[in-house]
């Protein structure tokens, strides 16, 4: 935004600049030809020239300072003093001081706004108006510059080439812009639509028509509510869609940048901001670009980053986060929790007879088995190769009452995990016969409140629990108990 106000500014400079210089080249023409040969008020006249050139010299240094508008508002309203007084004075207004009102009035529109040189305009019209009043009274004064009809020929001509010299380089200023900017507009990657304030399409680009698969018959109607209309119903959440374009229409001022997601799946990001015309709000610009992969990509990394490969479940990163959040929140609420590490009895036995393949199916299994056996609100992770681990929140305040609770669901896992499996290796495997397997699972637990140890501390006791129930047995569930350390099954 700043760069763009930057690079317009710099814009108008220049087109000033040569304003102010054809300007300057009328001024020496008018005294170096005009006073000595063709102007009778020879004295007179060539100190009106002398001002002029000293105030254009000056405006055109405060432009080049970063001042155009400024620049050119003082020196049109010197020049609408001068040229009204040259009416008055009797140079005929019909010839060259409308042609320099002209190009000044046209100046103001371009550089400043188009009502800066609408009021230029007008304000001269008045002024010759009341000169024309005051003649028909006879009110007004004596012509002061009179002479030879050469005189006012040599002032038209002149005055006339100020107004049509710069026209040709004007218009094709003109074309080139809207060359460069339909360039700009196709070249983008984006979906570009521009929206006027009556509801009109201005301008978008085939990016826009191919993102959204609207038919031409539909742009053709050039209106903003038909095409909504047909791009609502490609939304998964139409309502949320139609809501956020009704409140960018009601604040023409905002901007904003959202995400789309469509029913077939696809992603896009929606940006909009004001177009605007002398700092008036005249339309609105929307840029919409396809996500899709990218939104894809950035979940698979995610998904790499905090879950594990094989099972899907949730790695030991995560895990540590999510600990470290339930420690928060029984902190809060005075609530219990739990951890419960799992470990597969005789799982390399599994691996050394049949191949990781087959291992691979297993730990699949206990994952989908250890999931069903707690809440969605719980977590199942991956701790590393053979060990599993259960987080329950949100328990119990009472700790009996929450430790009953969590042995409820660790005796469910252990017998689920008993339960015998039967593992089918896939065709592309060596050995694609079914293995029928009997798994059982040590079990450590530790409960905790949020107000004894960090997450990792948490884990070490949870993992000692674990290897206590192994020595003891295996297929067991053991406590570790932070109070005295010890373990009780």
């Amino acid at each position: 935004m700043k760069h763009s106000e930057t690079s317009s500014q710099r814009s108008r400079i220049q087109l000033l600049d040569r304003f102010y210089n054809l300007f300057l080249v009328v001024c020496i023409v008018y005294l170096t030809i005009g006073v000595p040969f063709i102007f009778l008020r020879k004295a007179v006249t060539a100190a009106f020239i002398v001002v002029t050139i000293a105030a254009l010299l000056g405006c055109r240094h405060l432009s080049r300072r970063g001042h155009p508008q400024k620049s050119l508002k003082l020196f049109s309203a010197g020049m609408w003093l001068i040229l009204i007084g040259l009416i008055f004075l009797g140079l005929p207004a019909s010839t060259a001081v409308t042609s320099m009102a002209l190009a000044l009035a046209m100046m103001l529109a371009v550089i400043v706004k188009l009502q800066a040189g609408v009021v230029f305009g007008v304000g001269y019209l008045l002024g010759w108006l009341a000169y024309i009043v005051l003649n028909v009274a006879q009110l007004a004064p004596a012509p002061y510059f009179t002479g030879i009809p050469i005189t006012s020929w040599f002032i038209s001509a002149v005055s006339f080439w100020l107004v049509l010299l710069p026209a040709p380089e004007l218009v094709q200023s003109l074309h080139k812009a809207a060359s460069l900017q339909r360039a700009v507009i196709e070249a983008t990657t984006d979906g570009i639509l521009v929206v006027n304030n009556e509801g009109s399409l201005e301008t978008y680009n085939q990016r826009f028509v191919d993102l959204w698969g609207i038919p031409p018959a539909l742009l053709q109607t050039r209106d903003d509510k038909t095409l909504l209309d047909h791009v609502v119903q490609q939304r998964a959440a139409p309502e949320q869609f139609m809501k956020k374009v009704v409140d960018l229409y009601a604040h023409p001022q905002q901007t904003s940048r959202d995400t789309l997601v469509f029913k077939d799946g696809r992603i896009f990001e929606r940006y909009s901001r004001p177009q605007l015309l002398d700092n008036q709000v005249v339309g609105r610009v929307w840029s919409f670009r396809d996500i899709t992969e990218q939104e894809r990509t950035r979940l698979e990394v995610h998904r790499l980053a905090f879950h594990d490969d094989l099972t899907a479940l949730p790695n030991r990163r995560l895990l540590i986060d999510r600990l470290q959040q339930a420690l928060v929140s029984c902190q809060r609420t005075r609530q219990n929790g739990a951890l419960l590490f799992v470990d597969l009895d005789n799982f390399k036995a599994l691996n050394d007879r049949h191949g990781h393949a087959v291992g691979d199916l297993l730990l699949i299994e206990v994952a989908g088995r250890l999931s069903g056996c707690v809440r969605s609100v719980d977590t199942v992770a991956r701790h590393g190769g053979d060990e599993f681990v259960v987080l329950l929140g949100g328990l119990d305040a009472e700790i009996n009452a929450a430790r009953i609770h969590v042995s409820r669901v660790a005796e469910k896992i252990r017998q689920d995990l008993a339960t015998p499996y039967l593992l089918i290796p896939s065709l592309t495997a060596h050995d694609t016969q079914s293995v029928e397997h009997n798994c059982t699972g040590s079990i450590g637990v530790v409960m905790f409140s949020g107000t004894q140890r960090a997450a990792n501390e948490l884990l070490d006791h949870a993992d000692t629990a674990m290897y206590r129930a192994k020595e003891r047995g295996r297929n067991t569930v053991n406590f570790h108990d932070l109070m005295d350390g010890d373990t009780k099954k």
